[in-house]
């Protein structure tokens, strides 16, 4: 994102990342905002409880859920993309294959550490207006991703995953909700 914000700096985009990582991680982005003077546009706030989340995202257009791809993420959904879409956010992730059997078209997708196609998809989200999440069909997806619901199937697909050896990959097909 800070080469993105540093190559849009025209547009008068503002970012904000909010989270937490290991101490030495935060301080190299901090780091690199500074050294590349964008402090004006891009703001790192620490981990917020989950309550006072709708608070930050109010004021979003577009979430980001980027993540590394690893045996774990790539069968497990990222919770925080359910909140953004009940907020009516875009989003744009890292295309895994569990998040995408979840959430199929209803969100935007990337290539794992693909900077041109995460460039590319989020220009493309940020000038479509056309895009609505509307009350109805919020009411329908979280009637779909209900957290219970969720942990269950998250966990038969756990369960799966670990019964089958490195060789075999997981039909994830199989648990659309």
């Amino acid at each position: 994102i800070i080469d993105f914000a540093e190559e849009n700096k025209e547009n008068n985009y503002k970012y904000l990342i909010i989270g937490k990582g290991k101490n030495d991680y935060i301080l190299n982005i901090k780091k690199e905002i500074s050294k590349r003077n964008l402090q004006d546009i891009i703001k790192i706030e620490e981990f917020k409880p989950y309550k006072d989340l709708h608070k930050y995202l109010s004021i979003a257009d577009i979430c980001l859920a980027p993540f590394k791809i690893t045996s774990t993420t790539n069968v497990m959904e990222v919770g925080k993309i359910i909140t953004y879409l009940l907020m009516g956010k875009k989003v744009l992730a890292t295309r895994a294959k569990g998040v995408e059997s979840l959430y199929k078209k209803n969100i935007n997708y990337y290539e794992n550490e693909d900077y041109n196609d995460f460039k590319n998809k989020l220009n493309k989200i940020i000038l479509d207006k056309s895009y609505k999440f509307d009350s109805n069909k919020r009411r329908k997806f979280a009637e779909k991703f209900d957290f219970k619901k969720i942990i269950d199937t998250e966990y038969k697909i756990v369960e799966e995953a670990l019964k089958n050896n490195s060789n075999k990959s997981t039909n994830f097909e199989k648990y659309d909700f």
